[in-house]
Order: C-alpha cells, then sequence, then structure tokens
C-alpha cells in the first residue's frame, strides 16, 4: 500500500474504527488488555509514551519493549 495514502489523519480514522469495533465485539471489556491490545498497532514513539504515562518498567504485564 502507497504510503502517501495513509495521512495522518486516515490512520486516526483507522485507529478510531478499530478501537470502536474492539468494543462493539465485547461489549463488557476488561479495558486495561483491550488497551493493551489496541496499543500493540501504535508507533514505537507512542508505546514509549504509554509505558511513561502509565510508569511501566520491564517485567511489568502490560510493558512494551521498544527498540530506539
Amino acid at each position: 500500500m502507497d504510503d502517501m495514502f495513509l495521512t495522518d489523519k486516515v490512520r486516526q480514522e483507522i485507529a478510531r474504527d478499530f478501537f470502536v469495533t474492539l468494543e462493539d465485539l465485547n461489549p463488557d471489556p476488561d479495558y486495561e488488555e483491550a488497551e493493551h491490545e489496541f496499543m500493540k498497532f501504535a508507533s514505537d514513539d507512542l508505546k514509549i509514551k504509554y509505558n511513561h504515562f502509565y510508569r511501566l518498567t520491564s517485567g511489568d504485564e502490560f510493558f512494551f519493549e521498544v527498540t530506539d
């Protein structure tokens, strides 16, 4: 797929649609797990911010190993 087609706005719409679909599939989700599954598709930069926001360190259940 041509990277020029996937602008930031298109990527945000895809992510938003994916998250809504994920919520619809499981009306009573464990939000920590759902959020973590969603974050697997995020950029490494966003995963680093996720780890920092939740103060996660290596060995934590939802920590993302990211190579800089």
